[in-house]
C-alpha cells in the first residue's frame, strides 16, 4: 500500500536523542485506515502503551524518540499522555535496496488469509521440499478426515476413508473448556452428508479455511474425526496420533487461542513498519523482535505450547505453521522462518544457534527415528538397530520427555496416554515399555530427576512411582543429558540389573496408555543406608539430592522433611557414575555418583522375596578428597558402604 506523506518522507536528523512528533491519535487513524502501513504500525505499536480501554483525546500528540545514532538504535514510542507507558522500540537505518534479499515491499498484512499470506506459505512449502523434508502426498489416509471442496458454498463432509491414499493437513490447538461441536455416534452418519461450517467452533472454521485457500482437499482435527464418545474409538485412534501428524502434509497450529472458539485468522497488530523514508531506508520495530531467540520463545511461550498432548503434534509434524499475533512463523527439520521483514529474524540456521529452545528435532536423530518407524509401519525391512542407534533413540526419548513432561493436562489421567503414540517410535529395540521407561536401559530410564518448586505427585494413582509420569513437573535425566562442554561421560557399570518386571493393567488394556496398580520392578543392585551419608559439603563424602514431591516442602533440600523424621528404612539406590575431569575441577579427581532415594513400604520386610519400596528423590553422591589429602578417589569411593540387594520398586 502506498505511504502517507509523513512516512514517505521520514528521516532522522543528526540531532541525537530528538523526539520525532507522529502524527496525532486521530491523523495516525486516518491514515491506517486509508491505507498507509506505516501509520498502522506506528497506531499499533502505541496501541500497547495505553492501559485497556483508554478514550484518547483526537488531537494528542504521539513520539518517537531514539537514544543513539543508527544503523541499529533503540528508543521509545509513546501518547503524550500522563497514562501512556513508552513502548520500548527499535528503529534501523540501512540503505541497501533489500533487507536480506527480501523486496523492499514485504509487508505483515493485516489478516493471514491474505494473497500475499497465501503465497508465502506456498513459498516456504516449495523450500522445504527443495532442501530435502518428506513430501508426505498419497499417503494412507488417517480413518477419517474432513473434506472441503473447492467452492466455500458448498459444505464440508466427514469421510471415512477406508485405507485410501490422499494427501492431507492436520491441525493442532487447544481444545480448552468451552463446548464445542464434536463428532459423536448420533451425527457421524449425518456428517457424512454435509456439515455446517458455522456449526463449528472458530478455530475449526479457520482451518476448514486455510486449507481450501491453499488447494488441500482433506484435513484431519481430532474433534472432528474421533468418535468423542466411544471409548473403543479413543483407544484405537489415540495410538496413531504420531502417525497422523507425521504424515501430515502440512500441520496447522492455532499456536494462540487459548479454547476452540477464539480463532488464529484474527487482526495481526502490525509491530514492524514496512520501510519507511524518501529511499525506503528506514524501518520501526518493537523492541523484543529483534532476534530470532525472541522470535522462538514466541512459540516456546505461547499458549498451545503449554499443552501436554500438543508436544508430540509439534514433534511429530513434518512441517508445521504456527499463526501468531505476530505473523505466520515457519518450523520444518531444517528451517524457523517469520513472515517479518527485519533481517535480524530471517532464521536460516536456528537449529545450529545458541539461542535454540528445548525443542530441537534434528537434536539425537529425532528425525531419522520417526522416518525408521514410519518405514515400520509400511512394513519396509529396516535395519536391526545397533548400539550407536540405540543410544541415540534413547537419549531422544529422555529429549522428548523433557519437552512434554512440563506442560497442562486437563485430565490427570492423561499422562501416558498423551505421549504414547510418540513412545511407540522410539520402541524399536529399547525392550519393554514400563510406564514411561524401557527395559532394556533400566539404569539410565531410571535416572531421571524431577525439577521446579512446585513438583507433585496427583492422588490419583496412575504410575508407579518409580516412573516420571507418577509426577507433576518437568523431568530432565542430567547423565544423558548433560552440558555438552562435560568431557567426561556418565557410567551405569554399577547401575542394578532388572531381573522381573509387571505391568498391571490400567485403565485402558494398552501398555502405552497406561498402567494398573499391582506393576512393579525387581532390581538388584549396591545400595546404602541413606542415615549414614553425610550432607554437609564440607565432607569429602557427601550426598545433594531432594525429593520428588514438593507439595507439602519448603524447598528441594532434604531439611524439610529431614531424614530422621521418617521412620522406615532409606537407602540410595546407585545408578550411574562420572570421573570428573581434573582441568574442570580445579587439577582434582572427583567422582560423582547419581543414585535415587527409595522408602521402604511397610517396613521394607517381607518373608519371603525382595523388599518393597518407592522411590522418593533423587540426587548425587559426590566423593572427593580434600585439597591437601593423600587418600585417592578410589580409596575413598571404598568407604561407602555399599550393599548388593534385591529389591521390588512400586
Amino acid at each position: 500500500m502506498p505511504l502517507c506523506g509523513f512516512c514517505a518522507s521520514f528521516s532522522l536528523s543528526d540531532d541525537v536523542g530528538e523526539k520525532i512528533r507522529l502524527p496525532n491519535y486521530s491523523q495516525l487513524q486516518k491514515n491506517a485506515t486509508d491505507g498507509c502501513d506505516g501509520c498502522r504500525s506506528f497506531r499499533d505499536l502505541l496501541e500497547v502503551t495505553l492501559p485497556s480501554g483508554s478514550v484518547l483525546d483526537p488531537d494528542v500528540s504521539a513520539f518517537l524518540q531514539v537514544k543513539h545514532a543508527p544503523p541499529s538504535a533503540f528508543g521509545d514510542i509513546w501518547y503524550d499522555t500522563p497514562n501512556s507507558t513508552p513502548n520500548r522500540i527499535q528503529l534501523v537505518h540501512s540503505p541497501e535496496p533489500s533487507f536480506a534479499g527480501r523486496p523492499k515491499d514485504v509487508f505483515i498484512p493485516q489478516y493471514p488469509t491474505a494473497d500475499h499470506c497465501l503465497q508465502q506459505v506456498r513459498l516456504w512449502l516449495d523450500g522445504c521440499l527443495a532442501h530435502g523434508c518428506a513430501r508426505r502426498e498419497n499417503v494412507v489416509l488417517p480413518k477419517r478426515v474432513i473434506e472441503v471442496p473447492s467452492d466455500k458454498k458448498k459444505q464440508p463432509t466427514l469421510r471415512i476413508t477406508r485405507g485410501e491414499a490422499g494427501t492431507y493437513v492436520a491441525l493442532t490447538h487447544c481444545w480448552g473448556r468451552k463446548p464445542m461441536k464434536k463428532l459423536l455416534a448420533d451425527n457421524e452418519t449425518e456428517w457424512s452428508n454435509g456439515i455446517d461450517p458455522s456449526s463449528l467452533s472458530q478455530n475449526f472454521q479457520d482451518a476448514l479455511e486455510i486449507t481450501r485457500l491453499l488447494g488441500y482437499r482433506y484435513i484431519w482435527i481430532d474433534a472432528l474425526c474421533i468418535v468423542q464418545d466411544s471409548a473403543k474409538d479413543w483407544e484405537e485412534q489415540a495410538p496413531k496420533m504420531a502417525e497422523v501428524y507425521s504424515c501430515a502434509n502440512l500441520v496447522l497450529s492455532a499456536a494462540f487461542a487459548t479454547n476452540s472458539d477464539e480463532g488464529f485468522l484474527r487482526y495481526r497488530p502490525s509491530l514492524v513498519t514496512p520501510r519507511l523514508g524518501p529511499e525506503s531506508a528506514y524501518f520501526v520495530s518493537e523492541a523484543f523482535l529483534d532476534n530470532e531467540y525472541q522470535f522462538r520463545r514466541i512459540i516456546d511461550m505461547c499458549p498451545l505450547n503449554s499443552r501436554s498432548w500438543c508436544a508430540q503434534e509439534r514433534i511429530m509434524a513434518t512441517r508445521i505453521l504456527h499463526y501468531t499475533p505476530y505473523g505466520m512463523l515457519w518450523e520444518c527439520s531444517q528451517s524457523f522462518l517469520t513472515e517479518s521483514p527485519k533481517p535480524e529474524v530471517r532464521i536460516n540456521d536456528l537449529y545450529r544457534s545458541n539461542s535454540v529452545g528445548s525443542l530441537d528435532k534434528r537434536e539425537y536423530d529425532i528425525l531419522g527415528h520417526i522416518e525408521r518407524w514410519l518405514q515400520r509401519r509400511i512394513k519396509t525391512p529396516v535395519g536391526i538397530a545397533d548400539e550407536n542407534l540405540l543410544n541415540t533413540a534413547l537419549r531422544a526419548w529422555f529429549h522428548c520427555v523433557t519437552e512434554y513432561s512440563g506442560r497442562d493436562l486437563t485430565h490427570a489421567t492423561d499422562k501416558l496416554p498423551a505421549i504414547a503414540a510418540l513412545a511407540d517410535v522410539f520402541s524399536n529395540g529399547l525392550g519393554d515399555y514400563l510406564g514411561g521407561i524401557w527395559s532394556n536401559f533400566p539404569s539410565r530410564c531410571l535416572s531421571w530427576q524431577a525439577t521446579g518448586v512446585s513438583r507433585k505427585i496427583p492422588t490419583e494413582y496412575r504410575a508407579p512411582s518409580w516412573s516420571w509420569a507418577s509426577i507433576d513437573c518437568r523431568i530432565q535425566w542430567p547423565c544423558d543429558l548433560q552440558a555438552k562442554h562435560i568431557t567426561t561421560s556418565w557410567s551405569d557399570r554399577h547401575g542394578p540389573r532388572l531381573l522381573e518386571h509387571k505391568m498391571a493393567p490400567g485403565l485402558v488394556p494398552n501398555p502405552y496408555m497406561s498402567v494398573g496398580l499391582g506393576s512393579y520392578l525387581v532390581l538388584e543392585g549396591e545400595c546404602v543406608d541413606a542415615r549414614s551419608t553425610p550432607l554437609e559439603v564440607t565432607n569429602p563424602v557427601h550426598y545433594t539430592g531432594g525429593w520428588d514431591d514438593l507439595s507439602i516442602k519448603s524447598n528441594s533440600s532434604w531439611v524439610w522433611p529431614s531424614i530422621e523424621q521418617i521412620p522406615e528404612e532409606l537407602i540410595l539406590l546407585r545408578l550411574q557414575e562420572r570421573m570428573s575431569d581434573p582441568a574442570q575441577n580445579a587439577g582434582r579427581e572427583r567422582l560423582q555418583i547419581f543414585v535415587i532415594s527409595l522408602r521402604a513400604v511397610d517396613g521394607g520386610a517381607q518373608d519371603h522375596g525382595p523388599s518393597t519400596f518407592r522411590r522418593v528423590g533423587s540426587g548425587t553422591l559426590y566423593i572427593e578428597p580434600g585439597k591437601d589429602s593423600s587418600i585417592s578417589v578410589e580409596e575413598l569411593a571404598g568407604s561407602v558402604q555399599w550393599k548388593q540387594r534385591r529389591l521390588k520398586l512400586i
